[in-house]
């Protein structure tokens, strides 16, 4: 069953994404209003105030079990201002609290006062509203209770220290490293929860798991990629794959929302032009990606970076003279056009999402020859 958890903006809502481990404010990347109905196709839920203006179609339509989470409008406007931000003075607040409290009656809604959030046993009734059949885990509720999350006011999950300012292909062709760190501590919890949430997506587009290829003992998410259906209905030979292509997003990515979202902002924070490949792998413990080296057209016109979601000391990308370990929230720059595999003797998944991009390589088409034109023959 669906849920939605709703209110006005600075009531928490960012705090419950992560507990609930559900996207957070997805409707600023909706269209119109289609886009909730196919959001709640993909989804179990969210947490998202701006919902609260579409409260009763949502409840008509998609009936989720609702949590209402009610905070007094002077106090809202008040933790607005402490941001700092260009918000204008409306009454924007009153009219969602208003639209919100039609629907205070439903059977599906339940209403909870903000500053009883902290309230071990509401917040107990609120897990079993909107997830009846899961446990709560008290442990997890108790370890997060005092912890201020907030969506950053550009709405980026990528605000960690920026280590280089500037990748280019240039790395790869002076072959003075083989790696080199980006970013890090960037926010990967809720892309972790989601994936943690979503075992079924394992392995659908198993194009890199063949029994012989080095990747074998592994597991993959596709998020973008080059797209198979013409593959898969012969319109192609299956010898064809990796020619040069524009990428696509895959399904999955509906599924697992901030790993588009993570992908399209390092794009904007490195200034790439293009987004290529984008996978989540998985290597167990005692598994590993047996040495090889990437070959064709897509690993020579895109470079390739390494977000670290989960890992161990144990876990490394290795190269013949030397390794990388990553740090969950680590983000590398490396090179996949020598000989690297990948190991992991600890004792937890080493989950990485690799995402390739494409920079400006200086090349510029030139002007026209004088007196060029274009002619065409009829």
């Amino acid at each position: 069953m669906n849920y939605l958890i709703t209110g006005l903006p600075r009531s928490r809502t960012a705090w419950f994404a992560e507990f609930m481990g559900c996207p957070h404010e997805p409707i600023v990347r909706m269209n119109n209003i289609s886009d909730i109905d196919e959001f709640f196709e993909k989804n179990e839920g969210c947490s998202d105030f701006g919902m609260g203006f579409w409260l009763g179609y949502i409840l008509e339509k998609i009936k989720p079990r609702v949590l209402v989470i009610e905070r007094p409008i002077e106090d809202v406007k008040k933790s607005l201002k402490s941001l700092n931000l260009d918000i204008p003075d409306t009454n924007f607040c009153e009219l969602l609290a208003d639209n919100i409290s039609q629907y205070r009656a439903n059977e599906l809604v339940k209403v909870v006062h903000f500053d009883d959030l902290n309230n071990t046993d509401v917040m107990e009734s609120i897990f079993y509203h909107l997830r009846p059949d899961e446990k709560f885990d008290k442990e997890r509720f108790l370890a997060l209770r005092d912890t201020i999350i907030e969506a950053d006011c550009n709405n980026l999950s990528i605000t960690g220290h920026l280590m280089q300012k500037e990748i280019t292909p240039l790395l790869k062709v002076n072959g003075q490293m083989n790696f080199e760190q980006i970013l890090e501590n960037i926010n990967i919890d809720l892309i972790k929860n989601q994936i943690l949430a979503r075992d079924d997506l394992w392995n659908k587009n198993p194009v890199r798991l063949s029994n012989g290829g080095p990747h074998r003992e592994t597991h993959d998410i596709y998020i973008r990629g080059e797209d198979e259906t013409p593959y898969i209905n012969k319109e192609k030979s299956w010898v064809n794959h990796g020619n040069p292509h524009i990428p696509v997003w895959f399904e999955s990515c509906d599924y697992l929302p901030e790993a588009k979202k993570i992908a399209i902002e390092l794009s904007s924070l490195l200034k790439s032009e293009m987004i290529g490949l984008v996978l989540i792998y998985k290597v167990e413990p005692g598994k590993m990606i047996y040495p090889h080296i990437d070959k064709g057209w897509h690993p020579s016109y895109f470079e390739k970076f390494n977000v670290c979601i989960q890992s161990n000391e144990k876990a490394a990308f290795v190269y013949d003279d030397n390794r990388m370990v990553q740090k969950a929230g680590d983000v590398h720059w490396f090179r996949n056009d020598i000989v690297h595999s990948v190991i992991n003797e600890g004792d937890c998944d080493h989950i990485i999402m690799t995402v390739c991009l494409r920079f400006d390589d200086g090349y510029r088409c030139p002007h026209s020859p004088n007196g060029w034109s274009l002619t065409v023959e009829k």
